[in-house]
């Protein structure tokens, strides 16, 4: 049960940092703050779905960095399309659109953000989970852990029952 919880609380803690980078990288780009997540805490569940996707898919080529990069795009690339696909499908909107970026595939994905999921990739393997989520991980007590992981889901399937109901009722006030 304890790798359960650490699992869930990886994938918060990668949700958090994503939207924090994301929100930087936008601030960045447009010189001003947009929350850029779907829900209206700080947190982007498609990084965290890429970061357990990339730390249950790449752990056993971990020995080749080059290895882990492409196949850390292949898997990002899997995740980013589908999360697109699937959102578009339920909120009706696109969240994000790469159709003028060169090498995009129906706009959902691109060459450019591909090599940056790379990247990531190989900066989370070799470094950002095992120094960061992991010693962070393994100094907590596992009633810590637990207090974390009810408490963080707690708030996190509230916003995310906020954000569906308002986001209906957005798309029904559309289509009158």
């Amino acid at each position: 049960m304890e790798k359960v919880i650490e699992y869930v609380l990886f994938f918060f803690f990668y949700s958090v940092i994503g939207w924090i980078s994301e929100v930087i990288y936008c601030y960045i780009k447009d010189k001003k703050w947009t929350n850029r997540g779907f829900l209206f805490g700080p947190i982007c569940p498609i990084y965290g779905t890429g970061a357990l996707s990339m730390l249950i898919c790449l752990t056993w080529c971990k020995k080749w960095p080059v290895v882990v990069f492409f196949l850390g795009v292949i898997v990002c690339d899997i995740v980013e399309y589908f999360t697109s696909f699937a959102m578009e499908k339920l909120f009706d909107k696109k969240w994000w659109d790469y159709s003028k970026k060169k090498f995009n595939l129906n706009g959902r994905i691109c060459l450019e953000h591909s090599c940056y999921w790379g990247i990531f990739s190989v900066a989370l393997i070799y470094l950002i989970h095992q120094y960061g989520a992991e010693k962070l991980a393994s100094i907590m007590s596992y009633n810590t852990k637990l207090w974390i992981f009810t408490a963080v889901l707690t708030v996190f399937f509230v916003d995310l029952i906020i954000t569906v109901r308002i986001t209906q009722k957005k798309k029904a006030k559309a289509k009158k």
